[in-house]
């Protein structure tokens, strides 16, 4: 009678039990490990000599008078404030916003005007960008108008809509690009007997393209009273150009030519 020799390339009795937590753990682990690195390498690039410039709308939502105006911000040389490594981000005016990567995402670590003698931190960090980069992620934040005329809380959910948008700007149209919704309401205390119940609504979009960075951005604010200035403003940020000094010949693959 025949008897096949052993394989002995593999452990008596097949696959052992061990192999295959091991196989189950890596293909659990690795996905995870993939988003993540995309997420922070390619969707915020941070690198020295990057420059982006915008340019900027302002409008009152009567249609009562349009704002226009171009500014632009530069990666320097990453530094360490409070013994974290951040990025520091130089706008046109000489202001700086200092950014950090960390293992809960990308964010506002601190802020220095042109008139400042050093930092500001935020405390929190303020994350703009937070893992898992998953379709369909929310969390809460909290925010402050930024245009009516005076300044209201508002709790917002935000929500990763898709990672495969495609938007085009004046820089170009770009593809597999992050598009990130926030959306809350809330009432202000009236003052006086005779004063309606004020109500605001805040919702506001971004996107983030690979290899680029944000390119796009539109928040609106509404509210239905007067004093806080009804019916509402809303502004809306487009990339218009964007430059690596230190490597000039770098170009993003998710960059279509307009004609």
């Amino acid at each position: 009678m025949y008897y096949p020799k052993p394989n002995l390339f593999l452990p008596r009795g097949g696959v052992s039990t061990k192999h295959k937590c091991l196989v189950l753990i890596l293909c659990l682990v690795l996905p995870l490990l993939e988003e993540i690195n995309c997420f922070a390498g390619q969707y915020y690039p941070l690198e020295e000599g990057r420059k982006w410039e915008y340019q900027t709308f302002q409008k009152d939502l009567r249609s009562i008078g349009t704002e226009r105006f171009n500014w632009s911000r530069t990666a320097l040389a990453p530094r360490i404030l409070l013994n974290k490594k951040v990025v520091p981000l130089q706008y046109g005016n000489g202001a700086l916003k200092f950014i950090i990567e960390d293992d809960i995402g990308i964010g506002l670590y601190a802020h220095q005007g042109i008139k400042d003698t050093g930092p500001n931190f935020f405390q929190p960090t303020d994350y703009f960008l937070k893992y898992p980069l998953k379709i369909g992620v929310m969390r809460q934040v909290k925010g402050i108008t930024k245009f009516l005329k005076h300044p209201v809380s508002v709790d917002k959910t935000e929500t990763i809509e898709t990672l495969t948008d495609v938007v085009t700007v004046p820089a170009g149209t770009f593809e597999n690009c992050i598009r990130i919704r926030s959306y809350g309401k809330t009432t202000a205390s009236p003052e006086g007997p005779f004063r309606a119940i004020p109500h605001v609504e805040v919702e506001g979009v971004d996107w983030y393209a690979p290899n680029i960075g944000w390119i796009k951005g539109i928040l609106t604010e509404q509210t239905n009273d007067l004093q806080l200035g009804w019916p509402g403003q809303q502004m809306i940020h487009q990339l218009t150009k964007f430059t690596n000094a230190l490597n000039p010949t770098h170009h993003s693959t998710s960059i279509k030519a307009v004609d």
